[in-house]
């Protein structure tokens, strides 16, 4: 065994814990918090990390009262079809839902 691969062996589980460990307090972190404040964004990302493949269904409770959608309906005619953009800061609920990793 050559001294690379005696210091790999030597120092690589302390290596990989001191990367792992700070990035999983990380995730878990964000997880426990959007999982207060954006529920939807919280479930896509459970989806993604632990899914099985299967689709995802949200529950579209909150849609009704997200302040960009109510802005948007009150300009919009009954039938009318429309694209809506909005910018994060206006309701960060919304913007985790739509794309959790921004």
């Amino acid at each position: 065994m050559n001294k690379n691969q005696n210091l790999l062996k030597k120092y690589g589980l302390k290596a990989l814990l001191i990367v792992t460990i700070p990035l999983l307090s990380v995730f878990i972190s964000l997880f426990l918090y959007f999982k207060i404040t954006a529920p939807e964004g919280s479930a896509i990302l459970h989806q993604y990390f632990f899914g099985n493949g299967e689709d995802l269904e949200l529950q579209s409770d909150y849609l009704p009262h997200s302040p960009v959608i109510v802005k948007a309906l009150k300009k919009m005619r009954i039938g009318q079809d429309k694209k809506i953009a909005f910018y994060q800061k206006e309701d960060w609920r919304l913007s985790y839902a739509l794309n959790p990793f921004h």
